[in-house]
């Protein structure tokens, strides 16, 4: 029982979280990994939530960013906080793209 409960959740916490580079001032918009736009989900940005005035459906939209955006956002489906997705977003003065 244990095993088939945890071993996803285990593998998905222990995987390197996707970084995401935006450039300062710009718009972001971050997915919640393959959940459907229509799922009810969390964010949370450095271990503290966030309001749901930065959710369009499951995902996450931060508006004008600047460094302090810069940190770790994690993505929760439903009430049971299942972790589906980790992104490290790193702002700065220069666009770099997305990796994955």
């Amino acid at each position: 029982m244990w095993g088939s409960l945890a071993l996803p959740e285990i593998g998905c916490f222990l995987a390197q979280p996707h970084v995401h580079y935006a450039q300062l001032g710009t718009d972001v918009t971050i997915p919640c990994g393959s959940v459907d736009q229509g799922t009810s989900v969390t964010w949370t940005a450095n271990s503290t939530d966030l309001d749901a005035s930065h959710l369009s459906g499951s995902h996450l939209v931060l508006r004008n960013v600047d460094l302090s955006h810069s940190g770790q956002y994690s993505c929760y489906e439903g009430p049971s906080w299942h972790l589906k997705d980790r992104v490290n977003l790193k702002v700065g003065s220069e666009y770099h793209g997305v990796r994955s």
